[in-house]
């Protein structure tokens, strides 16, 4: 899950100082709620100028820097599902101005545990597939000559495509 805040105010190091202090609030809400330190990281930090605005909302560079607008955001990873909802509890009422998520994944070790199970069908489904092909005409598999792994991502984790290539005796089966 990532939330933050952002604050408003005269001066950078106002807006800085709230932000600050508001995300101090949070992280206390968040370990209050059983999340450990290690399960959060700063992901994006932001400060930048507001400038006055003319009759039609264009900027007015002339009449220069109104305030300043500052960010702090925070990634929260949560394993236990049942936390969830404490934790975004938390989040809201410790004063979290900023909130998108929850984002799902699997850890790294699940991942490859589970593309290496994918590999294993692959193979074996590629195998199948090639026997079937090298049948049709009249041939039999002599070898590999080619296996290649390509991954895509389509917004989200995964999308592996596995091509396998294999040389088949020019000589029909005895």
């Amino acid at each position: 899950i990532s939330t933050g805040v952002t604050t408003t105010a005269p001066t950078s190091t106002a807006a800085t100082t709230a932000t600050g202090r508001l995300l101090a609030q949070i992280l206390e809400a968040l370990r209050g709620a059983g999340i450990a330190d290690s399960d959060i990281i700063t992901s994006r930090l932001g400060l930048r100028p507001n400038y006055r605005l003319t009759a039609d909302g264009d900027r007015d560079d002339a009449r220069g820097i109104q305030g300043y607008t500052a960010s702090n955001q925070i990634t929260v990873t949560i394993t236990n599902l049942d936390q969830v909802s404490a934790a975004v509890e938390a989040m809201i009422g410790a004063g979290a101005t900023d909130f998108d998520g929850p984002n799902f994944g699997v850890s790294d070790t699940e991942r490859a545990t589970l593309l290496n199970s994918a590999r294993r069908n692959a193979s074996t489904e590629a195998q199948s597939r090639a026997r079937i092909y090298a049948e049709g005409f009249g041939l039999q598999i002599d070898h590999v000559t080619l296996i290649s792994e390509n991954s895509q991502q389509f917004g989200y984790d995964g999308g592996e495509d596995i091509v396998v290539a294999a040389a088949a005796n020019m000589a029909p089966p005895e």
